[in-house]
């Protein structure tokens, strides 16, 4: 079985944040924009745990799937499932799209937390692929608190643009509080949601356009101002197992008006409790699902038994001795990272 955190071959990796290599993601994605395919290298840029005000494109290099390009935290420094915590870009910048948009093949954007907070009459994105981008990957992200103070614009936590004709991935990744669709497809191309949680949507939690490629599977949805899941989405089999608080949770075997329990939505804590009844234990495995095998969650942790629904895969800690001292140990565990 296999992480959703792919590696790319011969890596170089470059170090983000103060005193490190880069200070500038553009910087970075310059000095790398080559035929990486030629030259037989995938290079990395590994972010140290902080807040930061920077943005990028990922675009015009030549990648595939042994050598692409690729944005993780730095080993140490990862978040702990919540907003705020791990390596965070929280841009009021307006110059593209995304803060972090793919517009190349194979990128692999793993575990950073993005908020966008603009004003702008054109909706935008946190995180988001564009009409270049091919078999790009979003594993372990969290997109929060999305704001765009002009009327005609929102943002959108997770998006697929309008133009792109090739597949897009988007695995154990959260959206949260932004004011326009959690997940957003627009895109003609295959789009696939794995495990994803959407949370206090402003607009829609899922919202699947257009031609409706791709898949649809293990992922959840709670409270949104219009609804969980709308749009036409992908039928034989392609679209199952999903979970929503309303009526809208499509595919087959998806469960629909559930209540979920979480560690402390309070203070915007969605990792599963051990005692919800809406999502645990009633997930597909997907470690060897055709488009994108993994079996791991948002945590990094590799889930275990059957599959929980959603970015959060629920482990009780060794030695519990009770569900609700389990709970304890697991928020207690994640405090401490």
């Amino acid at each position: 079985m296999a992480s959703a955190r792919r590696t790319g071959t011969n890596e170089s990796i470059s170090t983000y944040g103060a005193g490190q290599d880069y200070t500038a993601l553009a910087t970075w994605e310059a000095a790398t924009d080559n035929d990486n395919v030629a030259a037989t290298v995938s290079p990395w840029l590994e972010c140290l745990a902080s807040e930061y005000e920077d943005y990028v494109t990922i675009g015009d290099a030549i990648g595939n799937a042994t050598y692409f390009r690729g944005i993780r935290p730095k080993t140490g420094n990862f978040h702990t499932g919540i907003r705020d915590t791990g390596v965070r870009f929280y841009s009021t910048q307006t110059a593209q799209s995304s803060i972090i948009l793919s517009d190349e093949g194979y990128v692999q954007i793993q575990d950073l937390v993005g908020k966008a907070t603009i004003t702008n009459v054109t909706s935008q994105n946190t995180f988001g692929a564009g009409a270049n981008s091919t078999n790009c990957a979003f594993v372990g992200c969290i997109a929060t608190q999305g704001a765009n103070g002009h009327a005609t614009g929102v943002i959108h936590g997770f998006n697929t643009g309008a133009a792109i004709t090739e597949p897009t991935f988007f695995i154990d990744c959260l959206g949260e509080n932004n004011d326009g669709n959690n997940f957003e497809y627009g895109g003609a191309g295959p789009c696939h949601w794995l495990n994803c949680t959407s949370v206090d949507a402003g607009l829609v939690g899922f919202s699947y356009g257009l031609f409706g490629t791709g898949t649809v599977k293990n992922c959840l949805a709670q409270e949104a101002v219009g609804v969980c899941f709308s749009g036409t989405y992908p039928g034989s089999g392609a679209t199952e197992y999903n979970a929503s608080s309303d009526a809208t949770a499509p595919g087959t075997n998806s469960r629909t008006s559930q209540t979920f329990t979480f560690l402390n939505a309070g203070a915007f804590d969605f990792h599963l409790a051990s005692t919800d009844a809406g999502a645990l234990n009633f997930g597909k495995d997907l470690s060897a699902n055709a488009a994108y095998a993994f079996n791991d969650g948002l945590d990094r942790q590799t889930r275990m038994g059957t599959w929980d629904i959603g970015a959060d895969e629920y482990i009780a800690p060794e030695g519990a001795e009770s569900k609700a001292l389990s709970d304890d140990l697991v928020l207690l565990r994640r405090q401490r990272r």
